[in-house]
């Protein structure tokens, strides 16, 4: 299948959970309250943690499934989900086993509420563990099947697994009880069920002829360096991205938290619409580079990163100009004086960790994880510093250091990487930014105009309509300018006339 459909499959797949989500939150804030939120919070950080227990094995197996694909090797497919599967089915049972045990450690040493009962919080971390136990296993089939290029059937399951997450607590709240322990029921539902769908479906990639083989220690120790090296960079990221949350949460008060939680949930949504392209881009770049096509590798490379900055960048100068509004129709005018220059300080650093993804995902498809897993862990003990001393002040100052933090490590990966795949990431970028400054302009313009509106009093709807109005024009005024133009309408043709495959 070519790269125009593994993108569009990935850019809908995803934009339409950050919808869902985007879309909900503010019922969930209303219904349940700051304090719940910040549970909500705890539960991505559970989530990002278990993860760690991976050791690098979905990346190390995405890769190996996207080098077999073109080889119609199944045999070979099959023994390696399976050795991986196995793996990874033990640590889910270690997870479930000790759940209890990890729940009430947190309740007792590390998570403080006057506004959520003890009992309630202890069966909201019980979900939330068997929730991720099984995710850490999804995990480990959607590698799979990205690996074998099945992302379109991927991101359907996504969709549907988050429309029922999202939606079916909203529903029963209208009926049923409205608490936080609702909602985790409905995500370890969600999880169980796509869990029992990928399974199927991997098995019917690979076919169940293979179903009986077993494990093979050879196939693991060919991925073990790689893997290993995953590993570290999992670690140190997943540390890097919520040591801001894990301070936060101990320092402050669980509703107080659940403010921070919002904003930055919220503004991550921008590096979540890098995952699309990323998604997208490693099977490709991997099957480039196994076969030593640096040029198609190149072409490839070139051609998701003109699809990343453009994607995201309007979308950066959007949140920050509408920050106050959007804090406003989320949390009211209580909330939203103190939130919002959290959010546009977190938004602008999550346009920088977006655009971090790609030079990350480019040098790993090459088998290279060196320079990602080196600066990684060079920079955790510089982030954890920083945000300890910015802590202490409160979590504005957090979010400044998260921004600082992230163009930094930008800067640093992108040089990296530039010397490693041919000087074009640096070029790429600086080109797509320094041309779009003269439309960008325009849209800073139109954004504050858009303001003055709002102030006016036309409200909620009237944002909404506005803000719509003001992305057409974002994005038009960027195709607009010439050079941009060319860089953008690149992308276009390249997806028109189906150039890259």
């Amino acid at each position: 299948m070519s790269i125009r459909k593994h993108l569009l499959a990935n850019l809908l797949g995803r934009s339409s959970v950050l919808l869902l989500n985007f879309v909900t939150l503010p019922f969930y804030y209303q219904v349940l309250g700051p304090a719940a939120m910040g549970l909500i919070g705890i539960n991505a950080a559970i989530v990002t943690l278990v993860s760690l227990l991976d050791v690098g094995l979905p990346t190390a197996l995405n890769r190996n499934m996207s080098i077999l694909y073109s080889t119609n090797k199944n045999d070979q497919m099959a023994s390696n989900l399976r050795s991986f599967e196995t793996i990874f089915i033990a640590t889910s049972g270690g997870v479930l086993l000790f759940s209890g045990l990890l729940s009430n450690l947190m309740v007792e040493y590390w998570i403080t509420s006057v506004d959520l009962p003890h009992s309630e919080i202890l069966m909201s971390l019980d979900l939330m563990l068997m929730a991720a136990a099984l995710r850490f296993l999804v995990s480990i089939y959607q590698a799979s099947l990205y690996g074998l290029h099945q992302q379109v059937a991927v991101n359907w399951l996504v969709f549907c697994s988050a429309s029922f997450r999202f939606v079916a607590p909203l529903v029963f709240f209208l009926y049923g009880r409205q608490t936080v322990v609702v909602f985790f029921w409905f995500q370890l539902i969600a999880v169980v069920c796509e869990f029992a769908i990928l399974f199927f479906l991997n098995w019917k990639c690979v076919g169940w002829g293979h179903f009986l083989c077993k494990p093979s220690l050879t196939v693991l120790r060919k991925s073990l360096s790689f893997s290993l090296g995953v590993t570290g960079i999992s670690i140190s990221a997943a540390l890097l991205s919520q040591l801001d949350k894990i301070i936060l949460a101990k320092l402050l008060d669980l509703s107080q938290f659940g403010y921070y939680a919002i904003a930055f949930s919220l503004s991550a949504g921008i590096v979540s619409l890098a995952y699309p392209v990323t998604n997208a881009a490693f099977p490709h770049l991997t099957a480039s580079t196994s076969r030593n096509d640096v040029q198609r590798a190149h072409s490839n490379f070139e051609f998701f990163y003109q699809a990343l900055v453009g994607l995201l960048l309007p979308l950066c100068i959007f949140g920050c100009i509408h920050a106050p509004h959007l804090m406003t129709l989320y949390l009211g005018d209580e909330g939203a004086g103190f939130v919002w220059p959290l959010f546009a300080t977190l938004v602008v650093g999550s346009f920088f960790a977006g655009l971090t993804s790609l030079p990350h995902v480019a040098l790993l498809s090459t088998g290279n994880w060196k320079p990602p897993f080196i600066l990684n862990m060079l920079s955790v003990p510089i982030y954890a510093f920083s945000i300890f001393l910015a802590a202490s002040v409160g979590a504005g100052t957090v979010a400044f250091a998260y921004l600082i933090f992230q163009i930094f490590y930008f800067a640093a990966i992108s040089l990296w990487a530039e010397n490693e795949i041919a000087e074009i990431v640096c070029g790429v970028l600086s080109k797509s930014l320094f041309d779009a400054l003269i439309p960008l302009s325009s849209c800073i313009l139109v954004g504050f105009l858009t303001l003055s509106l709002m102030d006016q009093g036309y409200g909620t709807i009237g944002l909404m309509g506005y803000s719509s109005a003001f992305l057409v024009w974002c994005y038009g005024s960027l195709m607009l300018s010439k050079n941009y133009r060319t860089l953008v309408m690149g992308f276009f043709k390249r997806v028109i006339a189906n150039e890259v495959r």
